[in-house]
């Protein structure tokens, strides 16, 4: 049986008979998930995962099915999620200061290498979607499974269920060396370093326009916390290069 999620065009024309198809999808799913690499390798199946729920929904095949078919959309968001965060690590999502310089239909800035950034609404399609699925992928692996357990047998497969599942739980420990350096790519740190720092001092002198209170979009809050989490990791970066 071929994975659905990748054979988009046969979706609208699946009819499944039974629960058993559905978990054969769950499973072809988590399986074929593990051996994504990017994040555009797996945005493309979200809508796709989505359309499998509703039409499992529709055919009335019982609620074990409805649970599975509601499991692949949860797999594929914290998928997204471990990707996103791979992807914002190596600068290569478009950040709060950017998105707030760009018009609507502007291009997106492009990566040191000339990639186009990642647009988060272009890939989870809302924040709140964003955040729930950096929520999942927060947690490692073991919790994740114990959170999803813990739903099915509770008869509920919704994300903000999986997510209360997951609140509280240790926060997943990451690697030194991310996928992205398991992917052998080769990297300049003083390139990195150089644009960084160009574009650091870019961002600085924007900010020094305006002040904090002219800033009145709802999202100002989520901008201070990712703020927040990016200077620390440039001050961790910082203090390890002031060290002899």
């Amino acid at each position: 049986m071929e994975l659905l999620l990748v054979a988009t065009t046969e979706v609208e024309h699946w009819e499944p008979t039974n629960a058993a198809a559905v978990l054969e999808q769950l499973t072809l799913a988590r399986d074929w998930l593990r051996e994504q690499t990017t994040v555009d390798d797996v945005v493309p199946v979200l809508s796709q995962a989505e359309a499998i729920r509703l039409l499992v929904q529709k055919r009335d095949l019982g609620r074990e099915a409805e649970l599975a078919a509601a499991e692949i959309v949860r797999r594929v968001e914290r998928r997204l999620g471990e990707l996103w965060s791979i992807a914002r690590d190596e600068g290569r999502t478009i950040t709060n200061s950017e998105a707030g310089k760009m018009g609507r239909g502007s291009p997106a800035p492009s990566c040191a290498d000339g990639a186009v950034k990642l647009r988060s609404l272009d890939v989870f399609g809302n924040h709140t979607i964003r955040s729930d699925a950096l929520k999942l992928a927060g947690v490692n692996d073991d919790d994740f499974e114990d959170a999803v357990k813990a739903c099915r047998e509770a008869g509920v497969m919704t994300r903000a269920a999986v997510v209360r599942q997951v609140d509280g739980r240790p926060a997943k420990t990451r690697s030194t060396r991310n996928e992205w350096h398991r992917r052998k790519r080769n990297l300049d740190p003083v390139r990195i370093v150089t644009e960084s720092l160009a574009a650091l001092q870019g961002v600085a002198a924007g900010l020094a326009l305006i002040q904090p209170e002219d800033v009145t979009d709802t999202a100002r809050r989520e901008w201070a916390r990712d703020m927040r989490a990016a200077l620390t990791d440039i001050e961790r970066f910082r203090k390890g290069l002031a060290r002899p």
